[in-house]
């Protein structure tokens, strides 16, 4: 899925065609933004800001500001545009909200290398970012909502760090009972499980709907760190050029995989990294979380 950032403003671009030839609309088009937690969207968005590119009757840019998507976990943009001959024409495009763990400049910062390209910057952090999510087991995203955990009644394991615990809520089929209000649940310091203040001794599992602030409020220096780690190494080069070599060679090993030399499965990195360094310094933020929906 595509992403737009929380932390930096993302730029959305729009290429009008038909029949695979550039097509220029009557008009400006307009775009709409719809956020949600869910794959659920709301009825009403907001209106987005189109630019058109220089030299292009067909090419258009949409900035859109990190502070209208904070919080969120998805997002769709609605386009709409009329076309001679074709009338009115609507399309929609959807979106993961990310938190972007490296910056350009930092990274360039630490690169002490003014000329490093943006694109080839990004696609290295994005990778780098989801090989560490990988590794870690959890997102490094930070949103803010609910989500179902099942565990033991006095005790949760969450499927990703939470800074704040604001509700909590135990499902049944027959009712739904609040407990947070007497405080029956505290996050623990680790900020990784949920557990009752005062055991109830009952036994069996429990589904819980909590609700609060996930991710990191700011990342630690540790997994900035593992992040330049990471980016370094997948901004080389030599990376590519391994890849290429084993999709080149015989031996069948490569079955089914895609025939590209940026192909990377993050399913393979959930026992390292592939970097012994980002492997230590990423460490303490693996989780391991049973019994997550």
């Amino acid at each position: 899925m595509n992403e737009i950032f929380s932390n930096e403003v993302s730029e959305l671009s729009l290429s009008i065609t038909v029949r695979g030839e550039t097509a220029a609309p009557l008009g400006l088009p307009t775009a709409k933004l719809y956020l949600s937690n869910t794959v659920d969207f709301p009825l009403i968005g907001e209106d987005l800001t189109v630019f058109p590119i220089v030299d292009s009757d067909s090419e258009f840019r949409i900035p859109i500001p990190f502070s209208s998507v904070k919080g969120k976990r998805y997002a769709k943009v609605v386009y709409e545009y009329e076309l001679p001959g074709h009338g009115v024409i609507s399309k929609d495009e959807g979106y993961e909200i990310r938190t972007r763990i490296l910056s350009f400049e930092e990274f360039k910062k630490m690169m002490d290398d003014p000329d490093i390209e943006f694109d080839s910057f990004n696609v290295a952090e994005t990778e780098a970012r989801l090989v560490m999510e990988s590794y870690c087991h959890q997102s490094l995203s930070r949103w803010s909502g609910g989500r179902s955990v099942v565990g033991n009644p006095d005790k949760f394991y969450l499927p990703q760090y939470m800074s704040k615990l604001m509700n909590v809520t135990e499902l049944s089929e027959e009712l739904e009972i609040e407990y947070f209000d007497s405080n029956d649940y505290i996050l623990e310091p680790s900020g990784l499980s949920i557990r009752r203040e005062y055991s109830n001794r009952t036994r069996g599992l429990r589904n819980l709907y909590v609700t609060g602030e996930w991710g990191f409020a700011i990342l630690p220096d540790a997994i900035k760190k593992a992040a330049y780690e990471l980016t370094r190494s997948f901004s080389n080069t030599s990376i590519n050029d391994r890849r290429q070599f084993l999709l080149n060679s015989g031996g069948g090993g490569l079955t089914g995989m895609e025939e590209s030399s940026d192909f990377i499965s993050y399913k393979a990195y959930q026992d390292s990294t592939g970097n012994p360094i980002a492997d230590q310094l990423l460490g303490p933020y693996r989780i391991i979380t049973p019994g997550i929906i």
